[in-house]
């Protein structure tokens, strides 16, 4: 897949809806992240093909199992999709998988666990494609950055609001590295961290967060979500005070 289809596909994303005390919670949204996913999507199947001899029956499984779990991701049925993959991740499966393969195994592990509100079976998946990610491509790779907010929702789904702001910097501070401080996914993860900053009640420190991502989500032409920043920085401005500039 090119760098540019890559960076114009948006990340899976769980919204942050207003309570009636104007609080924020995080709220897991099955419907919205169903079908946005990585795995589920195979943009290039070629890296998740064996690298091994395909006509070789003992590596031609891998992929054939591969081809189910698709078939029953994109039906749904995550539960037969768990199934199939634990199969590949036995042992004497597993040293025959690819890097890719494996990287993309755990990370959708993590995503069908999810999908059950299982968070805890989850995150030693995520924090595996993490760290298989890492190794393969390198700790401050787009790669790695790209595949964040997977982490960030398992730990939405566990409360663990310090371990999502900690991840959140570091995959802000990758795309700037690589100077992409302007595309899309780079606005959605200032608005998850200004939602975090929020919750603390860092309203000043939050509110200065939503405004850099105002301008890039608007320049993105990703109207939900530009409407959610404006909404956002309405909602610090009261909270600060602000009554004539949140109109």
């Amino acid at each position: 897949m090119q760098e540019s289809q890559i960076l114009r596909r948006r990340m899976p994303e769980e919204t942050l809806e207003r309570t009636q005390t104007s609080l924020y919670e995080y709220e897991v949204d099955r419907e919205t992240t169903k079908l946005k996913l990585d795995f589920f999507q195979f943009q290039d199947k070629k890296c998740l093909k064996s690298q091994m001899d395909a006509d070789a029956p003992k590596y031609k499984f891998i992929d054939e199992t591969l081809d189910k779990a698709l078939v029953a991701g994109k039906a749904g049925e995550y539960g037969k999709v768990i199934k199939l993959l634990m199969h590949l991740m036995k042992q004497k499966n597993k040293k025959k998988l690819s890097p890719d393969q494996e990287i993309h195994i755990n990370i959708s592990l993590s995503v069908c666990y999810r999908s059950f509100s299982d968070f805890k079976s989850a995150l030693p998946y995520a924090q595996r494609g993490m760290e298989l990610i890492k190794t393969q491509y390198g700790p401050r790779s787009l790669k790695y950055a790209m595949k964040v907010p997977e982490l960030c929702a398992v730990y939405r789904g566990l409360r663990d609001i310090i371990k999502i702001k900690e991840i959140i910097i570091e995959a802000l501070s990758i795309l700037e590295e690589l100077g992409l401080s302007e595309v899309e996914e780079y606005a959605l993860m200032l608005k998850e961290l200004a939602n975090i900053q929020y919750m603390h009640g860092q309203f000043g420190e939050s509110l200065e967060t939503y405004e850099r991502s105002k301008p890039i989500s608007e320049k993105c032409e990703n109207q939900e979500n530009y409407m959610k920043v404006l909404t956002n920085i309405a909602m610090c401005r009261r909270k600060l005070n602000q009554w004539n500039k949140a109109i």
